[in-house]
């Protein structure tokens, strides 16, 4: 029982977890600060929510529990935590040490984990099957902050089963770097906000803006793949 509720409490009390909500709520304050109350997207989930914005609480929920996690280990068949498990048990490299002074580590790791996700995120969009899954995001109606959070659960086990092998050979979990990954919550989050920032040259060619996401979810035929 002690060793039962010692892998609970890792699951439910996480750093991962832990800079999620640190991210969340950098977040919130920044929609609001911009939009003010009226405008916000706190208003707009609290007070008289649409059939989208419901949908984003109960996921956001879902999450906040770590259900996800479990419901990505049912419709996985367990390889969602068992094949990280694996990787971690023959794969020992750690690429990140030769790179010198922890903030040139955290840089290679942000660039690292973006280059991984985005063709993650290409695949989602390209095969057929994977697409039928990852729509899921791509139903919302409107957008909240919270609508990162918008994600099959079998959805969310590819994405763990594929990014498990190339960060053990890189050698640094998210955790190693707490306040980069707060902040790499705090951008997913504001990515799916109606801030009307474009980041100018940055946005253009570094760093995807809200209005640049936006039109990654747009239902327009032109704006499809983009």
């Amino acid at each position: 029982m002690e060793e039962f509720l010692r892998v609970i409490g890792s699951k439910v009390f996480s750093t991962e977890l832990a800079a999620a909500l640190g991210g969340l709520v950098l977040a919130f304050g920044i929609d609001l600060a911009a939009f003010g109350w009226r405008g916000s997207s706190l208003k707009r989930l609290l007070v008289k929510p649409s059939r989208s914005a419901k949908f984003d609480l109960i996921l956001a929920a879902i999450y906040g529990a770590r259900l996800q996690l479990v419901l990505a280990a049912v419709f996985s068949v367990g390889l969602v935590d068992l094949l990280p498990r694996l990787v971690r048990s023959y794969v020992h490299t750690e690429l990140l040490a030769y790179l010198g002074p922890p903030l040139v580590q955290a840089l290679a790791y942000v660039l690292f984990y973006d280059f991984i996700w985005y063709w993650k995120h290409r695949l989602a969009h390209k095969l057929t099957w994977w697409w039928e899954i990852h729509k899921v995001h791509h139903s919302a109606t409107e957008f909240n902050l919270i609508t990162s959070n918008r994600v099959h659960p079998f959805d969310e086990a590819l994405t763990r089963m594929l990014l498990c092998l190339p960060l053990a050979f890189f050698g640094a979990p998210a955790e190693t770097y707490p306040l980069v990954f707060v902040l790499l919550q705090t951008h997913l989050f504001l990515v799916h906000s109606m801030l009307p920032w474009t980041f100018g040259w940055v946005g253009r060619w570094l760093i995807v803006s809200p209005v640049a996401h936006r039109i990654h979810h747009s239902p327009e035929a032109v704006h499809f793949g983009c």
